[in-house]
């Protein structure tokens, strides 16, 4: 008899077990887990209606991200995702700075006692990471091209927060320079020192930290800044003109900012959105031809690999042009020096190539070294 008793109570609460997943399951989260120093909870196991309003507005959020994003690439948000997609939200001195995204999901960092503010553009930049780890055939080829590329993963993921946010940092209430810790003008270009290109990043935290401590206004400011000065050189050396040669110390996130400055400048001058630069890049009108890499295993097995590069991503933006725009482009391409990114680019191609096969075989239990060698343009 115990039997149907345990049966009708566990009917019994089915129906909170479908209304707790209700945003959860809209948003395709299989879990969406809050970390802080009293507390590990798992909203997508919580009834919603028992969800603090800090909690609520923080799944309403990643759902309409979620949302906004899959109507980008043309899809609805179940076919943005092919596996199960985990998101935890950790309280960290560093807050979003210590963001990381991957093929599974995404961890967000926040500042402590920040009452689960979530910065909604270091979020989509993170969501991109995923996006281009996913092996998702829904979305478009060039993601994983994309993902495979040192110098346009960061620069992809960047554009995917301008286009849906408007901004690579969330701006705070309390507007500093931390806001402006990773920001895209329309005058940063491969011209610039080398030093841009290395350790830039960790001399403007350094140098924006220096300057909010003369007058320290927030606590997760100043436990942030104290933190930094562990973490964080202020030593920062300009240099010679950035020279793009072979074996460079590069800092992913900074190589691809003068592309997006580039794309900025474009839009802002030719009166578009960035929308419109996005579907450019991501649905071209024209394919431009591919590079052809022939990649050969330790064992001798040879393979084509067809690689997108930031040359065939420009070559399709021009092609979508107009006249007008055309002239454009050719004068904001040489403002930013895209050459040099070009050159740049062409030297992690056999890299990338090697990558690409590497997770086409799906190869990281077996002995996978690869060479690539550049084939004719087909």
């Amino acid at each position: 008899m115990k039997t149907p008793f345990l049966i009708i109570f566990i009917a019994l609460l089915l129906p909170l077990r479908v209304q707790a997943n209700e945003l959860c399951d809209e948003a395709m989260l299989s879990s969406l887990i809050l970390e802080s120093e009293n507390i590990e909870k798992d909203l997508c196991r919580e009834n919603i209606n028992h969800l603090a309003p800090n909690e609520l507005r923080l799944l309403v959020q990643i759902n309409s991200i979620h949302q906004n994003v899959a109507k980008l690439f043309r899809l609805d948000t179940k076919s943005l995702f092919n596996v199960p997609y985990h998101v935890s939200v950790r309280e960290m001195i560093f807050g979003p700075f210590i963001s990381t995204g991957g093929k599974s999901g995404i961890s967000m960092g926040i500042y402590p006692k920040d009452d689960y503010q979530m910065d909604l553009s270091v979020y989509v930049h993170e969501f991109g990471h995923f996006l281009t780890a996913s092996k998702n055939i829904n979305l478009p080829t060039i993601l994983k091209h994309i993902g495979h590329s040192s110098m346009l993963n960061e620069a992809f993921s960047d554009l995917l927060a301008l286009t849906v946010t408007g901004n690579l940092i969330t701006p705070s209430k309390t507007p500093n320079c931390l806001d402006r810790l990773r920001y895209i003008s329309t005058s940063q270009t491969y011209d610039y020192p080398q030093g841009y290109f290395e350790d830039f990043s960790e001399a403007r935290i350094r140098t924006c930290c220096n300057s909010l401590m003369k007058n320290p206004r927030e606590e997760k400011v100043t436990n942030f800044c104290e933190l930094s000065q562990d973490y964080f050189s202020s030593d920062f050396t300009l240099g010679q003109h950035f020279n793009p040669i072979p074996n460079l110390d590069i800092d992913t996130h900074q190589i691809g900012i003068p592309l997006l400055s580039f794309f900025r400048n474009f839009k802002e001058k030719a009166n578009i959105q960035w929308k419109n630069v996005f579907d450019k890049i991501v649905f071209p009108e024209v394919e431009a031809d591919h590079e052809l890499y022939l990649c050969t295993l330790k064992d001798g097995d040879q393979y084509p690999i067809k690689v997108q590069t930031i040359g065939t991503i420009l070559e399709q933006f021009k092609a979508s042009l107009s006249p007008t725009e055309k002239n454009l482009y050719r004068l904001l391409y040489k403002k930013h020096a895209l050459f040099k990114g070009i050159q740049y680019s062409r030297l992690e191609v056999p890299k990338q190539a090697a990558s690409i096969l590497k997770d086409n075989l799906e190869c990281k239990n077996r002995n996978c070294q690869v060479e690539c060698i550049l084939e004719e343009k087909i």
